[in-house]
């Protein structure tokens, strides 16, 4: 459930709780229950159903969750005192018995206002994630505008709901808060950089400054000031100034084509990673930073190892949560929503332009092997909308690129 994933993170950076009052008295089902509530929940436990009506009448309550030992005698009652609380807008019912269903949608039936789901088993965390869920999109609909908005919707820039793009958003939020580096590979034209800022944007770092630096656009001989600062006449022409550890102090520093490190700029670069502390170009004092790295490749860093262009042990203090984004010919089907996004993004320059694609336009895409993924899928549509003299584009309107050399 990414899209429940992102909120509840949405909801903490908020700081806005979701309050459950929780009814079981089965030790294993009840921790079973908790272990799938986020962080953002606040729960009040009882073990016996007849207390639910005083708590209600006492507490601001969410929702409500009756664990599988409330009998279905206490459903009617229970419903009732919920429906009568207007801050509780969900019941939730697990049950063994089918039977219950019935009883369940008997006592429901009397108070349209309250959403009520109704389960076997609380053995699948994918139904707590919906309760939850539906709360929390409740509460969303009273936020409107802000900053957090914005954090809320970035997910989007990842586009797509295919298993590999549901796996690579999971990963996302996954990590984003865990500790330590983290390495995005994939290959060119994936959006490795989008990763990166998405893994900043929901880090507990989003406050502090993203800075993103590609090692292989840093021209010769400058890679350790670039990295670690200088001072005034540490070379010819040097003036003193800050590297990016310092200016991404507090903050993610995001290194895109890690792989083209110079060999001998590595091993200043692991000693900062192991000590934390920078010493500038020319420089005798260690600065001490508090960065979360995030490295970004397109080769083969094992290749590298093996070929003697990048350290071994510079890898493994790099490597330590790994991202794969998956190439496009392995989710196709995203396809049609990918090029809905481009089309959005190009009528808001032409607005006077509505583009359709025909069937023989988007089996012309499925046929094709996208060498330079989404990337090159944006310039294959954009090159089709102005070669085509028509508003419906065709497989005549498809120009793919050349990757021949020859």
């Amino acid at each position: 459930m990414i899209i429940f994933n992102i909120k509840i993170i949405f909801l903490n950076k908020i700081k806005i709780m979701i309050k459950i009052l929780l009814i079981e008295k089965k030790i294993s089902d009840r921790i079973l229950i908790q272990s799938y509530l986020p962080d953002c929940c606040t729960l009040i436990s009882i073990l016996d159903p007849a207390e639910a009506s005083g708590i209600l009448e006492k507490s601001l309550v969410d929702v409500v969750i009756a664990g599988p030992s409330v009998h279905e005698n206490h459903y009617v009652r229970l419903s009732r005192a919920a429906a009568g609380q207007r801050a509780v807008g969900l019941l939730s019912i697990f049950s063994r018995d089918r039977g219950a269903e019935r009883a369940a949608e008997a006592a429901f039936g009397c108070y349209p206002n309250l959403r009520t789901i109704f389960s076997i088993m609380p053995s699948d965390s994918r139904l707590i994630e919906g309760i939850i869920a539906e709360i929390i999109s409740r509460k969303l609909g009273k936020i409107s505008g802000g900053e957090d908005d914005c954090l809320f919707n970035r997910m989007s820039m990842l586009i797509g709901e295919s298993a590999p793009i549901s796996r690579l958003k999971s990963d996302i939020l996954r990590y984003s808060t865990a500790p330590g580096p983290v390495l995005i590979s994939g290959e060119s034209g994936t959006g490795k950089e989008i990763v990166a800022r998405l893994i900043h944007d929901f880090s507990y770092r989003s406050e502090k400054l993203y800075y993103a630096l590609n090692a292989g656009a840093i021209p010769s001989g400058l890679s350790e000031s670039e990295l670690f600062g200088a001072e005034a006449g540490a070379y010819t022409g040097a003036v003193k100034r800050k590297g990016c550890f310092e200016y991404a102090d507090g903050g993610t520093l995001f290194l895109d084509e890690v792989g083209e490190l110079d060999k001998d700029v590595q091993v200043e670069f692991l000693r900062v990673l192991e000590t934390g502390r920078v010493r500038r170009v020319g420089g005798n004092k260690q600065v001490k930073t508090d960065v979360r790295l995030v490295t970004a490749t397109n080769k083969n860093l094992n290749a590298a190892v093996r070929a003697g262009s990048f350290r071994q042990d510079l890898l493994f203090r790099i490597n330590v949560f790994q991202i794969k984004i998956p190439p496009l010919r392995d989710h196709k089907e995203d396809i049609p929503d990918l090029l809905r996004h481009f089309s959005g993004q190009l009528r808001s320059k032409r607005p006077d332009k509505c583009y359709m694609f025909s069937d023989s336009f988007i089996n012309g895409l499925f046929e094709h092997d996208w060498p330079g993924n989404i990337r090159e899928l944006r310039n294959v549509f954009h090159r089709a909308v102005y070669a085509s003299d028509s508003e419906v584009l065709t497989a005549e309107s498809l120009q793919f690129d050349n990757f021949n050399p020859d």
